[in-house]
């Protein structure tokens, strides 16, 4: 993969995409942090995939995959 088309961003400051998603964690050591999730958006902005895990886990990125390559 090129380097160049990876973005890395932080919504630490402003929380407004964790706090849309509801992934903001609102108390406790990791307050402010976003909880982990995965979400597929198609080009018309719907959100096709949407998953909420522990800080522990790993989403399932194989059906994450498969909502991107459907979605597309």
């Amino acid at each position: 993969a090129d380097a160049t088309a990876v973005r890395t961003l932080s919504d630490h400051r402003a929380t407004a995409f964790g706090d849309a998603y509801g992934l903001t964690m609102v108390s406790g050591p990791l307050t402010r942090f976003l909880a982990r999730a995965v979400f597929v958006v198609d080009r018309a902005g719907v959100v096709r995939h949407a998953e909420y895990v522990r800080v522990t886990q790993h989403p399932d990125y194989d059906a994450a995959l498969a909502a991107a390559k459907s979605a597309s």
